[in-house]
């Protein structure tokens, strides 16, 4: 695999993009997710021209709501062996106090549309980012998947102050690394 820090952040493919945001939220004790969709919004996004940015409104809408702005995130469209469109991401809570946490689960399950059943409690799950290039590299897995399945190459997805943030430190890493 090519070094990414070889190449300006103009350069980089999405997936790089996505996995240099992945590596700022994991210095920055983010978190990593996955979250279902209700049926509903999977059959609306699988329909749409931009399904990673229309879920980021989503997202974005339901982030101001709650917290009067949006806070760093990242994801990707992903598709489980089962046919079902889902995501994977990553976000830096404002902290890690329960009652935070809590409310960004709901954040997001709402951004998703409402599950019911077995589905509804695990909608939305949240791990500690400790190793962003590893979370990456297991999502890369079926990224082409996705952009082949919904017809489009726009399956993920970084927030402008996430954006800033990473290319910030890809900017960094490749002064430090340079010849």
């Amino acid at each position: 695999m090519p070094d990414p820090y070889v190449k300006q952040w103009r350069h980089l493919w999405q997936h790089e993009k996505l996995a240099a945001s992945f590596e700022a939220l994991g210095r920055r004790e983010g978190l990593a997710f996955t979250l279902k969709l209700s049926p509903a919004r999977e059959r609306m996004l699988l329909n749409h021209v931009d399904p990673a940015n229309q879920i980021a409104r989503y997202i974005g809408k339901e982030m101001t709501n709650a917290f009067n702005e949006v806070l760093p995130y990242s994801f990707t469209l992903e598709f489980s062996p089962s046919g079902v469109l889902h995501l994977h991401g990553a976000i830096q809570p404002q902290d890690r106090s329960k009652t935070h946490i809590e409310s960004l689960k709901g954040v997001l399950m709402r951004a998703g549309g409402k599950c019911s059943g077995k589905a509804a409690s695990r909608q939305c799950v949240f791990r500690s980012l400790t190793d962003g290039l590893g979370w990456a590299a297991y999502l890369n897995k079926a990224g082409n998947d996705a952009a082949e399945r919904l017809m489009t190459n726009k399956v993920t997805f970084i927030s402008n102050n996430l954006r800033k943030i990473a290319e910030r430190d890809h900017k960094q890493f490749r002064q430090n690394v340079a010849p």
